[in-house]
């Protein structure tokens, strides 16, 4: 009988195990400075200013939080296999004027739909548009 439950437990173990293709890297409590990003349709690479410090934070499994100069923003995101991901339009508060950078990051998260997850940073990939660079800030 216990012969039956081990081998039962393997078996599940093996067929209910993600593939390398189904991985999904978990990015809940981690915190990414943005560096960078880049328009394909007009050869552009904009690295970020260097007074300015903006930071995507992915609180859980369903909540971001975009923190430019000035305002906050926060969304909701969500992340399929294969590397998908879709980014809800964010609400924001409106205390001030955030740079014109700002404002370009905040157009261009909703639009992205895969990355690329290393141990230090981020790409987040809008088809045929674009990337933004992240590196990684959490501890």
């Amino acid at each position: 009988m216990h012969r039956i439950i081990a081998i039962a437990g393997i078996l599940a173990a093996l067929f209910s195990s993600c593939d390398e293709a189904d991985y999904c890297p978990d990015l809940v409590s981690t915190t990414w400075e943005i560096e960078s990003y880049s328009l394909y349709r007009i050869p552009r690479f904009c690295p970020k200013e260097s007074n300015k410090y903006i930071s995507l934070t992915f609180v859980n499994d369903s909540l971001y939080y975009l923190c430019l100069e000035v305002n906050g923003c926060a969304g909701n995101y969500s992340i399929e296999k294969n590397n998908h991901i879709t980014i809800s339009p964010m609400w924001c508060t409106e205390i001030c004027c955030d740079s014109d950078y700002s404002m370009e990051i905040l157009r261009l998260l909703p639009h992205c739909t895969s990355f690329t997850y290393c141990e230090n940073c981020l790409v987040l990939r809008f088809p045929a548009k674009g990337e933004i660079r992240l590196k990684s800030v959490s501890d």
